[in-house]
């Protein structure tokens, strides 16, 4: 079928663009690192490098239909909703339709090829498109299954320089037959390079560009490597609503001489704002690591008190050094000018956890406060007393921080004058690379020579720590003036605008997560544990060295008059013994701890003994009590919220397995499975609502492809990848916590295991499937790499359960589960996952029923095996795509 060309640019103009592009390397890859913002507004006519008029024409047309499409989407409603919004998105297909479209429309037909190789040619963009974050496209992915003989234009070629044909003779007479040959190859090669280049031309020149100009290309919150394309007008409007709502109680707008002031006086500049799609809005993500650029009117004034490390100098690129000349003076990140306060804070958190509270960092520190609460409480009974569960989110922790509190709260903690720092150097050997990172370690004395070995970080196995000998001296007046600026002077660039927090703290700071933890430790000891203390009729006071101030606190109406605060044993779990020194005001630090509320008074009163224990994970509280008065009243108190403090909770994240959400109209976050068992999830974590048994929270995977979690690697050897993918998959399930045998049982125990594998199996499902268009594995290779896993997978959590627990935590965990099960659990689990597969794996599925039949029937034997593999207690894999 003849196509026609009326209107289009020719094949000679068009080839002589595309000839004229850089030389094709063997591998070009197009690297989606981060997201692409796309041009600014005017720029889509860069995209007509080809100079015809109705080709321009005919692609204003085909942007301004998809410019009212668009329109005509946002106003189909006369206000859409932010949420509409968010989910007014363009689909894969979508895009890659468009994309062709407008191909068709300013390529000449004779670059596209013939009808033939178009579907190939579509399917390709269309992989293009569904790339996920850091992965990359490659040539040889561009030109897959499209032929070279479909592109009539290369047949064209100038052959005259080549002497293919036979019968010529060379200027003696000779033949050159031999020399034809390598003429021939000479053409081949001539002419598959040119087809390399134009297909690399045509995805970077132009369909990259074209992408750049119509849509922004980012990640979603909830999805973490899947890439959403939102048409401009869209993004626009989300955009501008989102601005309009930051200028208000939390954020104010601020001119550039107001910004220059502020940064002339300080040693770091400003940060730039992203915006991240959340379910119902936009979030903002300050780069706090990145340096920024600001212009002077004396560029020898600003270098005075702008300047950037090392490092950065070193990476400056010439541009940056002419627009210095022009009076650009280029700032320092503002996490690295918090480096000296981070190591201080970091150093605070090791040598006085209690003032911390309840903070818990990651499920190391949960696995330690739980197995120690849980060993006593089974120390006492050999029957598990009945618990009683809340659990409660902060909301908006970050957004929602008193700055003027959260610095007082400071001062106490920095109790020296000064501080001495030494510079180290930690390398991270990996097979392939090695990974350099400076940091700073705080001494414990002024006249030590070396640091001191609790302030020096854990170093693990591959990585080696250098003292560099560079001591810094930094006083106290200096760290609470950096907090002090990055807290109430943090200027965020919002496009070409700049605005002032005044609320809270900024997402990206190297300080947020540990700000928040000293922020929120605070109100716990000052209101939530006295509170508890208060109103405990039961508590028995005891004679110790420890002691107690108590001070006066009204909580009527949510005003606080004074700050009530509690001395308890150091350990997390120790029995309170307390006095009672009578009232003052709020005490040092040093004078608090407050993790667990606990009541013993005699081996005769244990059966009407109650324990509580309280966690915390930057801002979602988990308490657990075996009182159900004192549960109900943790509750009651969390729904008041604290006004002192600017933090309530979010209505929609609490959960109880008592029933009390339901008596104040709230929303219950309780999860129960086919088996009818409930859960509570928490961080992470599912939490028996009987047992305190702990389960992996699978289902923030519900309506999420498995695909949209992978990163995969086709490039350089994509065996050795994968058999990297599947270790990396196996090892991020082996936290001890879901296989001690001190909380969970047996079964438990087991069902994590097979779950995790479950998870395992539906990943290596969905790199296989992408590999597919690569390379084609043999069974046999394939179960070689699965058991491989199934024995790094027990071999890791041995390391970890027997070693490294032991070692840092003093905790002596126990795994019930024997190597042999291990390796038939994720045999089963690889089963069951696959034969919804089976016409893909058919041979693989033989030999793994096969391998699995070597053990026998040992299920008949283990009834926690038979547990493990009931497909009722893993019902909600059966909502996870993949």
């Amino acid at each position: 079928m003849k196509m026609k060309n009326e209107g289009r640019p020719s094949a000679q103009e068009a080839l002589s663009v595309f000839t004229s592009a850089t030389a094709c390397t063997e591998a070009i890859c197009f690297a989606k690192k981060q997201p692409c913002h796309g041009p600014k507004a005017g720029t889509e006519s860069s995209l007509m490098n080809i100079p015809n008029e109705n080709a321009e024409s005919q692609y204003a047309s085909c942007h301004m239909l998809s410019d009212k499409l668009s329109q005509a989407k946002l106003h189909h409603d006369d206000k859409p909703s932010d949420l509409a919004l968010i989910e007014s998105y363009s689909m894969h297909h979508q895009v890659v339709s468009f994309i062709w479209a407008v191909c068709r429309s300013i390529v000449p037909v004779s670059l596209l090829g013939n009808s033939s190789c178009w579907k190939s040619l579509q399917r390709n963009i269309s992989k293009f498109v569904k790339l996920h974050r850091f992965e990359k496209f490659y040539v040889n992915q561009c030109i897959h299954g499209v032929k070279m003989s479909c592109f009539h234009l290369l047949s064209k070629v100038r052959s005259s320089e080549c002497s293919c044909n036979g019968n010529n003779r060379s200027e003696f007479g000779g033949s050159i037959r031999k020399d034809s040959r390598k003429s021939c190859n000479s053409k081949m090669i001539l002419v598959g390079n040119l087809f390399s280049r134009w297909m690399r031309w045509f995805f970077f020149d132009m369909i990259v560009p074209m992408i750049s100009a119509n849509f922004y290309v980012t990640e979603r919150e909830s999805i973490k490597h899947e890439l959403f394309y939102y048409p401009k007008p869209v993004w626009r409007t989300l955009v501008q609503r989102t601005i309009a709502s930051l200028e208000g109680d939390k954020f104010k707008l601020v001119n550039q001489v107001f910004v220059r002031h502020i940064i002339s006086k300080r040693s770091f500049g400003f940060s730039k704002v992203k915006f991240l799609p959340k379910n119902k809005c936009l979030r903002l993500l300050a780069n706090h690591g990145a340096s920024s650029m600001v212009r002077f009117s004396n560029p020898e004034f600003g270098s005075r008190y702008c300047s950037i490390g090392a490092k950065e100098k070193a990476a400056m690129h010439q541009k940056y050094k002419s627009a210095q000349e022009r009076g650009f003076v280029r700032c320092r990140s503002v996490n690295s000018a918090l480096r000296e306060v981070y190591a201080v804070l970091r150093r605070v958190k090791v040598e006085k956890p209690e003032i911390l509270g309840s903070s818990v960092f990651d499920y190391n520190d949960v696995h330690q406060k739980l197995h120690q609460f849980l060993s006593k409480i089974k120390s006492r009974t050999s029957k598990m007393p009945e618990i009683y569960i809340v659990v409660a989110d902060v909301l908006k922790a970050f957004d929602s921080i008193d700055q003027d509190m959260l610095i007082g709260i400071l001062k106490d903690i920095f109790q020296n004058d000064e501080y001495v720092m030494r510079k180290h150097v930690k390398i991270s050997c990996r097979k392939k690379s090695l990974r350099i990172l400076h940091d700073h370690v705080y001494c414990a004395y002024s006249s030590c020579n070396c640091c001191d070995s609790v302030s020096v970080p854990s170093v693990s196995a591959g990585n080696i720590l250098i003292d560099q000998g560079i001591s810094l001296r930094i006083q106290k007046e200096k760290l609470l003036y950096l907090l002090r600026e990055h807290l109430k002077c943090n200027i965020l660039q919002v496009g070409q605008n700049f605005y002032l927090q005044k609320v809270g703290i900024s997402h990206g700071s190297v300080l947020s997560s540990l700000l928040c933890s000293y922020y929120y430790a605070h109100m716990e000891r000052s209101l939530i544990l006295p509170y508890l203390q208060r109103s405990s009729s039961d508590l028995v006071v005891s004679t110790s060295k420890y002691t107690i101030n108590e001070c006066t606190t009204e909580l009527a109406n949510n005003t606080i008059s004074g700050v009530e605060s509690l001395k308890y044993n150091m350990t997390c779990l120790g029995h309170p013994n307390i006095t009672d020194l009578g009232k003052s005001n709020l005490l040092p630090f040093t004078e608090h701890h407050a993790t667990e509320v606990n009541t013993v008074t005699s081996d005769k009163e244990c059966s009407t003994s109650w324990d509580n224990l309280l966690l915390r994970l930057i801002d979602d509280f988990f308490f657990i009590s075996t009182s159900k008065k004192q549960a109900a009243r943790f509750f009651n108190r969390m729904t008041r919220g604290f006004r002192a403090y600017n933090c309530y909770m979010n209505k929609k994240k609490f959960g109880t397995n008592f029933g009390m959400t339901q008596n104040h109209g709230l929303s219950n976050r309780i999860y129960s499975g086919a088996d009818g068992i409930l859960f509570l999830p928490w961080s992470g974590l599912l939490i028996n609502c009987q047992t305190l048994e702990i389960q992996a929270d699978y289902t923030r995977y519900f309506g999420i492809n498995i695909r949209s979690t992978l990163t995969i690697k086709l490039h350089a050897k994509p065996c050795y990848h994968l058999k990297e993918k599947l270790l990396h998959f196996v090892k991020t399930r082996c936290h001890p916590i879901f296989y001690d045998s001190n909380i969970n049982s047996p079964a438990t125990v087991s069902l994590n295991a097979y779950q995790a594998f479950l998870l395992c199996a539906m990943k290596f499902h969905c790199y296989i499937h992408s590999m597919q268009d690569v390379t084609k594995l043999k069974p046999s290779y394939l179960l070689e790499i699965i058991e491989r896993s199934f024995r790094c997978m027990y071999k890791h959590i041995m390391k970890l359960m027997m070693h490294d627990m032991l070692h840092h935590f003093g905790i002596h965990p126990s795994l019930g589960l024997p190597k042999r099960e291990v390796l038939w659990l994720g045999l089963s689990a690889y089963i069951c996952v696959l034969r919804k597969k089976q016409s893909r794996y058919k041979e693989l599925i033989s030999l793994l029923r096969s391998r699995i039949a070597t053990y026998g029937r040992i299920e008949d034997v283990s009834s926690h095996l038979r547990y493990a593999v009931d497909e009722s207690h893993s019902s909600f894999f059966s909502k996870i795509k993949f």
